[in-house]
């Protein structure tokens, strides 16, 4: 699996996402820890990103491992974001 950092143009939504891969990290995710069911999820040739929100750095690593093991993950983009005390969101570099 290779692990891909955050790009400038995330996939887009379009009628050939894998709905059935998109489906499995859905499931995954929302039955590790309910916070996880935040995460929106996309998915298309075996490459899925992970986008929204999440309360804790920890969730966010979460998300990305529970999301690093389902079958048929061949690439994982990483967007998800954490809000900070001080500037709203913490952002990792591209």
């Amino acid at each position: 699996m290779t692990l891909v950092p955050r790009i400038a143009e995330p996939l887009t939504q379009d009628p050939h996402c894998d709905e059935e891969l998109r489906q499995r990290v859905v499931l995954h995710l929302g039955s590790c820890r309910p916070e996880l069911a935040r995460v929106a999820v996309l998915a298309k040739d075996g490459t899925v990103m992970l986008s929204g929100e999440l309360p804790t750095f920890f969730l966010r690593q979460l998300a990305f491992e529970r999301a690093r093991g389902v079958a048929g993950v061949r690439h994982l983009i990483d967007q998800i974001e954490v809000p900070t005390s001080t500037n709203g969101f913490h952002r990792f570099p591209k």
